[in-house]
């Protein structure tokens, strides 16, 4: 995995996991902390601010993670990647070694 630029796709997407994650953790905001049953209400509601947010900038946090984890895991198989920790990793996985939720 290659990292060309600042513009690149992979730091676009670590900024805007890393923007979401800092609006949801300011103290405060996340109600759902202190009162477990509203992470239950539906996004529609006025005052559910911190869960519409939450589900925006999930899929993108998700993307951190799985995006260059899949893309090393493809060049693995295409035999297009260099020898790296994830590279590593994922032949232990391979392996039956580590499980894909051990790593993550």
């Amino acid at each position: 995995m290659d990292i060309s630029n600042l513009r690149d796709e992979y730091i676009l997407l670590a900024q805007a996991a890393v923007e979401g994650i800092s609006i949801v953790t300011v103290p405060g905001i996340c109600w759902s902390e202190h009162f477990p049953f509203l992470r239950y209400i539906p996004t529609w509601v006025p005052w559910a601010y911190s869960k519409r947010i939450t589900e925006y900038y999930r899929p993108i946090v998700e993307n951190v993670v799985n995006k260059p984890f899949d893309e090393i895991k493809q060049g693995i198989v295409n035999r297009q990647v260099n020898h790296s920790l994830v590279s590593s990793i994922i032949e232990r996985v391979q392996q039956k070694l580590l499980t894909r939720s051990m790593i993550k």
